[in-house]
């Protein structure tokens, strides 16, 4: 690993998860997402929490999934696939009791890495823009906002992200 690497993702490592392992890439979304601060204004929670073994699966089979790994436990992780010109970054999530140690930023370079190498040239991501409010994250990371979208019946719920690279 060079010095960069070593510098940006720490003591973390990375794992391609494989198809045999949806179950675990479930149960780390899960823990990621459930300990999502209680929802405002009547948000309901994150979908995510809704999904079965067999929906991760299925996601995981049109692209793959990345888990991330720090002092010998699971941390976060993330599903992504690539449509048209850019990798889609799906269900990122890092567990609340290390969140703001930069595990969720350094996943997101990895992705980047893996994006220039399948011959992407952005990544895009869905954030939602209350309960809680993810925007100023992706934008602190590059990402600009191109377009929003409904959900839950909510005007504007979801803030679709892009960043070129």
């Amino acid at each position: 690993m060079s010095r960069t690497a070593r510098a940006l993702f720490g003591d973390r490592t990375f794992q391609a998860a494989e198809a045999g392992q949806a179950t675990l890439v479930h149960a780390v979304m899960r823990a990621c997402f459930h300990a999502t601060p209680a929802q405002l204004d009547g948000v309901p929670p994150s979908s995510a929490l809704l999904e079965s073994v067999a929906d991760v699966a299925s996601s995981m089979a049109l692209g793959g999934a990345v888990l991330v790994r720090s002092q010998s436990r699971w941390i976060g992780g993330t599903r992504w696939r690539c449509a048209d010109d850019a990798l889609e970054i799906a269900r990122l999530g890092v567990l609340a009791d290390v969140r703001g140690g930069g595990h969720g930023a350094a996943l997101v370079e990895y992705l980047a890495a893996q994006a220039r190498a399948f011959g992407c040239t952005a990544l895009r991501a869905a954030a939602r823009s209350r309960g809680p409010d993810n925007r100023g994250w992706w934008q602190h990371l590059g990402f600009e906002v191109v377009g929003h979208s409904d959900r839950y019946g909510i005007s504007g719920l979801r803030t679709h992200l892009r960043r070129s690279l």
